[in-house]
This record gives C-alpha cells, structure tokens and sequence, in this order.
C-alpha cells in the first residue's frame, strides 16, 4: 500500500488499520516464540529438551486459539501427542490431527464452553512428570473454557456472568468472582496438568497486561478466598439475585489449593507490544498513550481519545 499523507484520512486510517491487523496476527505470534530442534523446545528465551517418550499436549482457549494451535500444531508436527482447543461460534476449519475442536460460547458460556472443560480434564488426568502441557491463551477464553465447582449449573454460571456484566464492575473484579467457582481458572488449568511441566503463551487483551486477569489466568497460580468474592458481590448489591448454586459455593470453606510445579508464562503479543514494534509503519508516526487506567463508557472513552488523532492529521 503507498504511504498516504496526511491529509487523505481515509487512506491513513485504512494503513494504520492494516498494520494493526498484521501486528495482532495470533499465528505469526506462535511462531515468532515457539520452535523445536529434535528434542530441544524454545518457548522464547527459554529452551528445555523433550525426553524420550514425553507426551506433549496441547490446550488452546480464547478467540484466537484456531489460529494459535494450528501454528504450534505445525511446529510440533508428530510430537504432538494430543489436545482440545475451543473454537468461537461459527468458526469452522480443517480437524488437525490429535486436536478435538470444541465450539464454545463468548462472552457467556455454554455447553461447549462446559464440554472444553471436562475435555482438558480427562485430557490431563493421566499427565506424567515427564510430560509437557503446551498451553495457547487469548482473550475470551474464559468464558470459552470452563469447569465450575460442582453444584453449580450452565444456567448458574450464565446467570451468574449476565449480572457481572451488567453491573458495571472492573473486569478485575468479574474474574475474581469468576475464578473463585472455577476449577480452572486462577491457575486451576495448571495444578489440574501436575504432575507435568506446563508452558503458556498468552496474548493480552487487557490494558496493561496483567497475566492473571487474561482469560482470568488459567496458567497463573493464585489463591482467592471466597469470602472476597462474597464480599464484592454484596458491594454490587447483587448477593440475593445470584443463583443459588454459586452462593452455597461461595459459603464453603476455602481448601488450600494442590501444589504444583511453577508454569512458565510467557506474554507474546498485547497492544503495548505490538505498537513498540511497529512504530510508525501505518503511515503515520509513532502511537500516542492516552491512559492505561480507569474504566471508561466505551463510546466516550472513544470519542476522547479519536479527537488528539484527528488534530495531528488535519
């Protein structure tokens, strides 16, 4: 594409557009960070060799997995031993070997979400030390994948999201209440793959990249407590519309969580990443930060931070 100038909005906006589009390309992120040399497995800076025998298998949530687990599916090629991977609704591609595709639902769960859940569970229940779990995140994946509490319904956890989102609560918060019923969530993904290693490749979809809120950090060992999650749920003023289910679940006592070895998490892509990387190359020059705090009305927030664009164009 010629390099607009300035002038010609449309033709900026549309560069600008395309160079954004390319920087979040989730399979090229795969790749930029994943490669295996015979038995050696780089996952950015770090590099662990494959014994003889080891299982490898892959777990992909999120709105990008198709296009994460089909870019480390080709690069583990016949190591790959199997794996799930969540699909968003409507998206359909060719089966990759060894993988089960599951449609789930965003931003509320479903059947699929529940089914990805119980999969990765009997997928992980026979792991080995020896053995890697290769774990692919993105935004979306939790409501993408998941496996509440037992107790707790589809229609429970459906409920239960619809009130959160409406409530207009930071999205902080919504996955402290989120993975305080969640078997996978705030590191459950990881404890539920020991005895086996577990690398994850995350793209952030949240400002400022907190690992433990993307996809409510499945691979990011934390402890919530309950009584928080009970806590903010009253300052909400939503304890009494909540289903039943999640507030038996919320008055059980905390169990100490299962120890497991340490996850290695890697960040591979997020929007302060990405415009670092590519300054200026949408025709423009390099991207101005307006806030990476707070929380805005979209449209607003939108309006507000367009207007400093439109003066450096015009």
């Amino acid at each position: 594409m010629t390099r607009p100038l300035h002038k010609d909005h449309a033709l900026h906006l549309e560069a600008i557009r395309e160079t954004a589009l390319a920087a979040a390309d989730a399979a090229a992120a795969v790749t930029a960070h994943l490669q295996l040399e015979g038995n050696l497995l780089s996952a950015g800076r770090h590099t662990m060799r494959l014994r003889s025998g080891a299982a490898v298998y892959l777990i992909a949530l999120g709105k990008a997995a198709p296009a994460m687990s089909r870019a480390a599916a080709g690069i583990l090629e016949e190591r790959l031993s199997s794996g799930v991977a969540t699909l968003p609704k409507n998206t359909h591609r060719r089966p990759i070997a060894g993988i089960i595709d599951i449609s789930a639902g965003h931003p509320l769960p479903d059947e699929g979400s529940l089914a990805a859940g119980r999969a990765v569970a009997e997928l992980l229940a026979t792991t080995r030390p020896v053995d890697l779990v290769l774990v692919l995140i993105s935004g979306g994946g939790s409501a993408m994948l998941e496996l509440p509490h037992p107790g707790i319904s589809l229609d429970d956890l459906r409920k239960l999201n619809t009130l959160l989102l409406r409530s207009g609560a930071p999205i902080e918060d919504i996955n402290l209440i989120r993975k305080s019923i969640s078997q996978l969530k705030a590191g459950g993904l990881a404890r539920m793959a020991a005895p086996a290693g577990v690398v994850a490749l995350i793209l952030s979809d949240v400002v400022d990249d907190p690992l433990t809120a993307i996809a409510s950090g499945p691979t990011v060992l934390r402890r919530v407590r309950r009584e928080q999650a009970r806590l903010l749920i009253e300052r909400l003023n939503l304890w009494a519309k909540i289903p039943a289910g999640v507030r038996a679940a919320l008055g059980e006592e905390d169990v100490r969580p299962t120890r497991s070895r340490r996850p290695l998490n890697l960040l591979i892509g997020s929007n302060r990443q990405q415009s670092a990387d590519r300054p200026g190359r949408g025709g423009g020059g390099p991207p101005t930060w307006i806030s990476n705090k707070g929380a805005h009305d979209a449209h607003a927030w939108g309006s507000q931070g367009g207007r400093p664009a439109v003066c450096k164009t015009s």
